[in-house]
């Protein structure tokens, strides 16, 4: 599930302002140390189609706007937020994408922690 996060507790420390501001923590047992799952909330229509590369195929009932998966996700060029975790708003594919930082990304590196990978979003150029 990619609109989630699934962390430990050392995880779950390092960004719980990030994770309560945008979204919704929940505790759950995985073996002796605590887990969280961390559901994004915040949603951002920031998404620009025309310059994303996406698949429509293998959907079984055809929904006009409806997209099965992204291979490059590019952001309106006049997008701005301060937002450091959201997902995009629109179709079900696009919900399911969360878009991170640079100082999220940092902090994720700076920290130690691994079983992330970030992809780079087209920009504005």
């Amino acid at each position: 599930m990619s609109s989630a996060f699934f962390v430990n507790a050392r995880a779950f420390r390092a960004f719980e302002e990030l994770f309560t501001r945008h979204g919704r923590a929940y505790r759950v047992r995985c073996g002796v140390e605590p887990h969280y799952i961390v559901l994004v909330d915040t949603l951002h229509a920031a998404v620009d189609l025309p310059r994303s590369r996406f698949d429509r195929s293998g959907i079984e009932e055809r929904v006009e706007e409806d997209i099965s998966r992204f291979f490059k996700i590019a952001i309106k060029p006049e997008f701005k937020t301060d937002d450091d975790i959201f997902r995009l708003d629109g179709s079900f594919a696009l919900n399911g994408q969360i878009i991170a930082s640079d100082r999220f990304k940092q902090r994720y590196e700076q920290t130690g922690l691994t079983g992330l990978v970030f992809k780079a979003t087209a920009g504005s150029g």
